[in-house]
């Protein structure tokens, strides 16, 4: 046998267990990748939209048949226009929520879930606007829409607040707690403005031919293993590469480690031996 090595895996894994192998269908996103990525609750993750259902992989792994699915909806996110949640909910009652989706794949996704004829929750404010998630963000220019006014200035405030975090977006939404949480990101302001900024003042008056410290080991490791990483996870965000990439570094074991680890004792020796020199 030869071909692609997941091919091979399926087809012998479908001779020993004589059971059927689910593939991806026939989607293609907007990356050009059979699937979305996105998060699920505090892991991230690929969504495939498959022939008869939805599957997500792999932190917890999610499987939805298309008969079992009561509605889906595309939800705006809370902080941002540059990506949208999707969400789907079942006939039992529950609901899935894969929220950081790039808006790019928007209109690949909403026609997909179209063709399938499932039932959108917000079909009637879609149906008067191209498949592009461009028109989705801005439909406020055919008609006035005030909770899209208020999350805008909710998103202003969110972002002033939080300039110097990494920009991560909330993993879920609650309109019940909107208020609240303007309310606490107003004070988180208001508290970081009164700290005394001794980091600052400190690295004002540094020295700049003092000798720079050295990186732990995860640092080299990541910036040799960052476009593996990419290429592996086609379409993956800066904030979910880090993710990933710190799961990975988690699940390493110590030999896989002891290289980057024996870099970072070297560098920190080469540190320690230049700033004796600099203090003299």
């Amino acid at each position: 046998m030869s071909g692609c090595l997941y091919e091979m895996v399926s087809r012998v894994m479908k001779a020993l267990v004589n059971r059927k192998i689910t593939v991806p269908g026939n989607f293609q996103g907007h990356s050009g990748s059979q699937c979305i990525t996105c998060s699920y609750k505090a892991s991230s993750g690929l969504l495939y939209p498959l022939e008869r259902g939805f599957i997500y992989v792999h932190k917890p792994p999610v499987h939805l048949r298309f008969d079992e699915v009561n509605c889906v909806n595309f939800a705006r996110g809370t902080t941002t226009t540059r990506s949208f949640d999707f969400e789907i909910e079942t006939k039992q009652g529950s609901q899935y929520t894969f929220s950081s989706i790039e808006r790019e794949e928007y209109g690949k996704l909403f026609d997909f879930v179209n063709a399938k004829k499932l039932s959108i929750k917000n079909r009637g404010l879609k149906e008067g606007m191209k498949p592009a998630y461009d028109d989705y963000a801005d439909s406020d220019e055919d008609q006035h829409d005030a909770y899209l006014e208020r999350m805008k200035e909710e998103g202003k405030i969110r972002e002033n607040a939080d300039s110097d975090d990494t920009g991560e977006t909330d993993e879920s939404f609650n309109p019940g707690e909107e208020e609240d949480e303007v309310a606490e990101a107003k004070k988180a302001k208001i508290v970081k403005e009164k700290k005394p900024r001794k980091n600052q003042e400190s690295k004002n008056n540094k020295d700049p031919s003092a000798p720079k410290r050295p990186m732990s080991a995860y640092m080299p490791w990541l910036n040799a293993s960052r476009e593996k990483i990419k290429g592996e996870n086609p379409g993956i965000s800066i904030t979910d590469l880090s993710k990933k990439a710190g799961e990975i570094w988690k699940s390493m074991n110590r030999e896989k480690k002891e290289e980057w680890d024996r870099r970072a004792e070297e560098a920190k020796r080469d540190y320690e031996k230049a700033m004796k020199e600099y203090k003299s």
